[in-house]
C-alpha cells in the first residue's frame, strides 16, 4: 500500500517530499511504514491507534477473523451470515467489555445487525479478506530480521505515536516500544472506547496533533 502511495506521489503528482503522513488504525500502520521505508520523503509522521508490528494477540485475532470469513464461504454460508459473524467479532474487540456492557443484549444485537448491513453495502468479503491478509503481513521490521530497534534507526521524521492500552484491536505494545527506540512523542489515551478512542477522544487527540504539527 505504501509503495503504491509513494509511486502515485512521485510518478504521477511529481511531489518530491511530504510535510506529514497521518493515519488511524490501518492508516496508522502505514504511517509507521512510511517513516521506515521512505525516511527522507516525509518530515512528520503521526500514527493513531496503529502498530509497526502486530503482536501475538493481534495476530490471533485477525487470523481468527480471516478464518471465520474463509470457513463461512467454504461452507456456503450467505454473505449476510458471514458479515454478521465478522461484525460480532469486531463488536467484541473494538471497545472494552465495559463499554459493550453499557448496552443490553438486545441493543447490542441491533447494533451488530446495523453494522453488518453497512459493511455488506460497503465492502465485498473478498476485499475485506485482502485487507485482513495485508494487516497480518504488516511488519516494518521485516527487512531487519524483525528487530524493531533496527527499523526505528531508519526514521528521520519527527514522530507522534497515539495509542491506548485499552485497545484490543491493535494492541499498543509494539507501538510503544518503537516510540521509545525512536524517541518519538507519545500520547496515551485511557478510554473504554478502546480502538475507537480515535473517535471518542477526537477532541483531545486533535489538540495534540495540531500542536505537534505546529512545532
Amino acid at each position: 500500500m505504501v509503495e503504491a502511495q509513494h509511486r502515485l506521489l512521485v510518478e504521477h503528482l511529481n511531489l518530491a517530499r511530504l510535510h506529514a503522513v497521518i493515519g488511524i488504525s490501518m492508516g496508522g500502520m502505514q504511517a509507521f511504514e512510511w517513516a521506515v521505508r521512505y525516511p527522507t520523503f516525509v518530515e512528520v509522521v503521526i500514527s493513531i491507534m496503529g502498530s509497526p508490528q502486530l503482536a501475538s494477540f493481534d495476530q490471533l485475532l485477525w487470523t481468527t477473523t480471516l478464518s471465520e470469513l474463509q470457513n463461512g464461504r467454504a461452507l456456503g454460508a450467505s454473505d449476510d451470515s458471514v458479515w454478521t459473524q465478522l461484525t460480532r467479532l469486531l463488536t467484541l474487540f473494538l471497545r472494552t467489555s465495559r463499554a459493550v456492557n453499557e448496552s443490553d443484549s438486545a441493543s447490542v444485537a441491533t447494533e451488530v445487525a446495523k453494522e453488518a448491513k453497512a459493511f455488506r453495502q460497503t465492502w465485498t468479503l473478498e476485499d475485506y479478506a485482502a485487507q485482513l491478509r495485508a494487516a497480518l503481513r504488516h511488519d516494518v521490521a521485516a527487512r531487519f530480521g524483525g528487530d524493531l530497534a533496527r527499523a526505528a534507526m531508519e526514521v528521520r521524521a519527527r514522530m507522534l505515536v497515539v495509542f491506548s492500552w485499552d485497545d484490543h484491536m491493535v494492541t499498543a505494545r509494539s507501538a510503544v516500544a518503537f516510540a521509545k527506540y525512536e524517541r518519538a512523542d507519545t500520547l496515551s489515551i485511557s478510554s473504554p472506547c478502546g480502538h475507537t478512542a480515535s473517535a471518542c477522544e477526537q477532541a483531545r487527540i486533535g489538540v495534540a496533533v495540531r500542536e505537534f504539527l505546529a512545532r
